[in-house]
């Protein structure tokens, strides 16, 4: 008789006989490991915006300063999003650059694809400074520089590289998907959220998949967000 439920586990889970106490335990860490650098992002961000400002905001669009927003803003993201989540799963995990996507491809498909996402980012940039007065397009260029290479890194990276020791990869990918579309962009509507961030990250995770490394994605993720800006 067919059986729906492990019909799915066969489809989603590398070992369809593991106990679904035992996966759901694994996949609300796997979210819980997110939202606590997200948590953490925003309580070192309010920290420093009120050492620099004088004020606590964790809103970026509050700040028209370069530096200020570098300081308060990309640098605490870097540690929350990159540094951390990287060193956890080198360190705790034995995890190698090459399982997070950080060791740079150098197959010639691979080759062609970053040059298509870094022409695409090329011409975002330009939108970008057509757009902006050139100290606003400048401030905008670097944080969103830093706001693509971050959460590639952990989402792609990191978050994906801990949900395929239970998931196969396009359930991976989908679950990340939902936990970048609606944990880390949790502010925005959700409409937005399933209807342009889960497709983007889907979308992301299959450059991921043809490149070998996450540095097309980390490009298009930039451009995608600059575009948006300037529209």
């Amino acid at each position: 008789m067919f059986c729906p439920i492990k019909f799915l586990k066969r489809k989603i889970l590398i070992d369809p006989s593991a106990k679904l106490t035992d996966v759901g335990n694994y996949l609300l860490l796997s979210v819980g490991f997110v939202v606590y650098c997200f948590i953490l992002d925003i309580v070192l961000v309010a920290i420093i915006s009120k050492i620099f400002t004088d004020e606590v905001t964790v809103n970026i669009n509050n700040i028209d300063n370069l530096i200020v927003a570098l300081v308060s803003f990309c640098l605490p993201s870097t540690f929350c999003f990159s540094l951390l989540p990287v060193y956890i799963s080198k360190k705790l995990r034995k995890r190698e650059y090459h399982n997070l996507g950080l060791t740079f491809a150098r197959k010639k498909k691979s080759n062609i694809i970053k040059l298509s996402s870094l022409f695409l980012f090329i011409i975002s940039c330009i939108l970008l400074f057509l757009k902006h007065e050139i100290e606003q397009a400048i401030m905008i260029f670097f944080v969103f520089i830093f706001v693509g290479i971050n959460e590639e890194i952990l989402v792609r990276g990191v978050l994906f590289d801990i949900l395929q020791e239970k998931f196969k990869p396009f359930a991976a990918a989908a679950i990340s998907s939902l936990i970048f579309a609606f944990i880390l962009h949790s502010g925005g509507a959700f409409y937005s959220n399933i209807c342009f961030r889960f497709p983007l990250s889907l979308l992301l995770f299959w450059l991921y998949w043809i490149s070998g490394d996450i540095y097309s994605s980390m490009l298009i993720h930039m451009a995608y967000d600059i575009i948006v800006n300037c529209i």
